[in-house]
């Protein structure tokens, strides 16, 4: 329940003024225009992802949809990422604080050392500032990459974002709103 609670909480914080349109209920773009590998588009039910279907029914739920639609509320409408997706980076991200603050306090455990009767020097005590080094750096990295990953499908994702905005100011003559 926290987890959700901050995780929309970062979501309104993320959003900025322009994103927050009010669509039309009426309005859709037409799907064949949108490759579906390229706008994959998940079901408002249950979050499966709807691509290469016979026909325009959920098959995990058995909700009808229509692409077109969904396709605006998806990237037009809303932020354009299913919840059950956005937490890969985030979870690296915190693995690799996580890693950088351990090794951050082993790296201050020398008194501790000394007095358990590891001298500095000693094979021990240089093979735990080798790990401690290492797990330093595998920290920063795992935080830099999941950054970049991140600032990557954002980039992306915005780029849809306009490509569907502007098919839809093209099909119904619509203009979003600035709240």
């Amino acid at each position: 329940m926290i987890r959700e609670w901050l995780s929309q909480l970062g979501d309104l914080l993320r959003r900025r003024r322009e994103d927050l349109r009010l669509v039309p209920s009426d309005a859709r773009v037409d799907p064949d225009q949108f490759p579906e590998h390229d706008f994959p588009v998940h079901c408002p039910e249950c979050g499966y992802l709807l691509r290469a279907l016979p026909e325009p029914r959920c098959p995990e739920c058995g909700r009808p949809f229509d692409r077109g639609r969904l396709l605006v509320e998806k990237y037009v409408g809303g932020n354009g990422v299913p919840p059950h997706r956005k937490k890969g980076a985030f979870w690296w991200g915190w693995i690799g604080v996580w890693l950088v603050v351990i090794a951050s306090l082993v790296s201050n455990l020398d008194p501790l050392f000394d007095w358990l009767g590891f001298p500095s020097g000693s094979s021990l005590r240089d093979m735990i500032d080798r790990l401690v080094y290492f797990a330093s750096l595998a920290g920063l990295l795992l935080l830099l990459s999941a950054y970049w990953f991140e600032r990557r499908k954002h980039r992306q994702l915005r780029t849809r974002q306009k490509q569907v905005l502007e098919a839809v100011k093209l099909s119904t003559g619509w203009e979003p709103e600035q709240v």
